[in-house]
């Protein structure tokens, strides 16, 4: 099944508050909450369909972090798993080779990059380049100036993750170009009245 973009975009415009979930208590707050985009971050092989249909049947768009499902390995054979026996959008993941085999079988794709210096930024923009993620992932996501940077670099529109705090941590991530902020926060998956910034 071939996932839209533009429609994922639709999403994060009309709240770019991208839910990320990383326990039950997190899965049970996700289904009743605002936001049109969810992270699943922790699940294992046997609970994934059913975490992604439970998700899926409340109105949201899942992405699964396929790096952290529990019984899986970083091998693209992976990601065929994701496509077969679930109804994610797409997938998150730290490894280019996952990108690829996740653009072949029709699922969106986020690019998760931690950004710790200079060589990391320089690696991601050239990983940027070579495989054309459709979302970028920064973490951690409370530097503005470093979402400004990206944001100048390349056209994939770009997620700030990570020591997101507070509404001003996301306002600012928002003002600097980025086009959704995620968080496991539950206090802050409700409607700020945020807008988003299209690329």
């Amino acid at each position: 099944m071939l996932h839209s973009k533009k429609d994922t975009l639709t999403r994060l415009l009309k709240n770019p508050l991208v839910a990320s979930v990383r326990n039950d208590e997190g899965l049970d707050a996700v289904i009743n909450c605002n936001a049109k985009v969810v992270f699943l971050l922790s699940c294992n092989i046997l609970n994934v369909s059913e975490y992604c249909q439970r998700i899926s049947d409340s109105g949201k768009e899942v992405f699964v972090h396929i790096d952290l499902v529990d019984g899986l390995a970083s091998v693209p054979v992976s990601v065929d798993f994701i496509a077969q026996k679930t109804c994610a959008s797409g997938i998150l993941t730290t490894h280019t080779n996952m990108i690829k085999r996740a653009k072949e079988l029709g699922l969106l794709t986020v690019y998760r990059i931690f950004l710790l210096d200079g060589v990391a930024l320089q690696r991601a923009q050239r990983n940027i380049t070579s495989n054309r993620p459709d979302f970028l992932e920064m973490l951690p996501g409370m530097m503005p100036s470093i979402v400004k940077q990206l944001t100048g670099y390349c056209s994939v529109p770009i997620i700030a993750g990570g020591l997101l705090t507070t509404e001003m941590d996301i306002r600012a991530a928002l003002q600097a170009g980025a086009i959704a902020v995620s968080t496991t926060n539950p206090d802050l998956w409700g409607d700020l009245g945020l807008e988003a910034h299209a690329k």
